[in-house]
């Protein structure tokens, strides 16, 4: 099987197969499987199926036979079709795509569909799983393309690093398959024949993946299906006889790449926040700051006063941290306007949006204003029980505006208050 897919490093752009070495960068992939598992757990719009045609039809506007394709997904599609469907190439084309694109906005006109293939690959999996062996462990799965030799040679330098495939990928269990798509090591100018041999522990690997053999009407297909946002370790790169690379990759779970304490903070805040908040704030935490804004100003559409209240804070703090405070001045006195109005009041909310202002005063070094919205803050978290935390923070901030003002006294008071909390 081919994936016709590229491979991506940190110094190039290509869509899709991410390769990192350095652990630093593990965090990377750690946000990325956090983004996902959030959109996972949001239920989509009764939108998003029409979104999805709508998209796939102005992509394919100047394409008569894609079109029909798409014609006959919305007429006939049903969920337990999904795999199905991501057989066709109009289909999974755009939606590998949208998936290598880190495009939020772009995702959700397919989160209905993306839903559909990961509970349809979860089932079939645990099927999967109860009928292999009981003392089989590794499943091998092989997958052929012609690769750039600039790419080769990224993958070559990053033996014992990691690769990410964004998308849904399909493989085989028939190597002799995935050669033909690797073009059997023929002469080639313009890359090389590239064997890509994955092996899976079964009995370690949480992410689902299944043979899809019964649903592609193909008798001789062994196509396994894996999981979007797979991570694989390289563990060699080597040149057979025949002038195959091969290419040897392990499947590897989540727990191995992420780092522990966030993971662990992450998937508490899903918990007890709403969870579309949650994807604006991973992209912050990813430092994507545009992905960020364009994803709350979708979210602005909601008919959820207090929801919007917590959009309009979280845009000023994106704004915040690019630096523009006039906007993000005006998105957190927007969101004032709608906290102030709801009851019963949320006084914790209001303690943070005006922190926030008087944190971009007090960058703007207008100590008297910053000082001003920071009483004010204050002010509301001494109204909120459990608010020692919050108050803190806010007396380290009076402190600390009182010393820039040279008012020592004053600002080792409140230094001394926040230290007691």
């Amino acid at each position: 099987i081919s994936s016709q897919t590229e491979i991506t490093t940190k110094s190039t752009s290509f869509p899709t197969l991410t390769t990192q070495t350095k652990p630093i960068e593990n965090v990377q992939y750690m946000w990325h499987q956090l983004l996902i598992d959030v959109f996972l757990h949001i239920s989509p719009l009764d939108s998003s199926k029409n979104e999805m045609v709508q998209y796939c039809r102005l992509n394919y506007k100047d394409k008569p036979n894609a079109l029909k394709v798409i014609d006959d997904f919305n007429r006939t599609y049903k969920s337990n079709d999904a795999i199905w469907w991501n057989t066709q190439d109009y289909i999974s084309s755009l939606l590998n795509n949208i998936l290598n694109s880190n495009d939020i906005q772009l995702m959700f006109k397919f989160h209905s569909y993306i839903i559909d293939l990961n509970n349809q690959l979860c089932q079939i999996h645990s099927q999967f799983i109860q009928n292999l062996l009981v003392n089989q462990k590794i499943v091998t799965v092989y997958l052929g393309q012609v690769m750039s030799r600039e790419n080769l040679k990224h993958l070559k330098n990053n033996i014992g690093g990691l690769m990410m495939i964004k998308h849904f990928l399909m493989t085989t269990r028939n190597r002799e398959m995935a050669l033909i798509f690797a073009g059997y090591g023929s002469e080639m100018t313009q890359g090389e024949s590239v064997l890509f041999h994955i092996t899976i522990n079964i009995h370690t690997i949480k992410k689902p993946f299944a043979p899809i053999k019964h649903m592609v009407n193909m008798s001789d297909s062994e196509e396994i299906m894996l999981s979007m946002a797979s991570v694989f370790c390289i563990e060699s790169v080597e040149q057979s006889d025949n002038r195959v690379w091969c290419i040897r990759l392990k499947l590897i779970n989540d727990e191995d790449v992420q780092v522990k304490e966030l993971a662990t903070f992450i998937k508490k805040e899903i918990n007890t926040t709403v969870p579309t908040l949650i994807i604006g704030k991973i992209l912050v935490m990813m430092d994507d700051y545009d992905s960020a804004d364009r994803y709350y100003k979708m979210l602005l559409s909601t008919n959820n006063h207090s929801l919007k209240g917590a959009i309009h804070t979280n845009l000023g703090i994106v704004n915040n941290e690019k630096g523009m405070y006039s906007e993000a001045q005006k998105q957190f006195l927007e969101a004032l306007t709608i906290e102030t109005k709801c009851i019963p009041p949320n006084y914790p909310n209001q303690a943070a949006i005006y922190t926030n202002l008087g944190t971009i005063f007090e960058k703007n070094n207008n100590n008297t204003e910053a000082l001003q919205y920071y009483e004010k803050a204050r002010e509301m978290a001494l109204k909120s029980p459990q608010s020692d935390l919050l108050l803190a923070s806010i007396h380290n901030n009076i402190g600390t505006i009182y010393k820039n003002m040279g008012d020592y006294p004053k600002a080792m008071d409140n230094f001394s208050k926040a230290y007691q909390l």
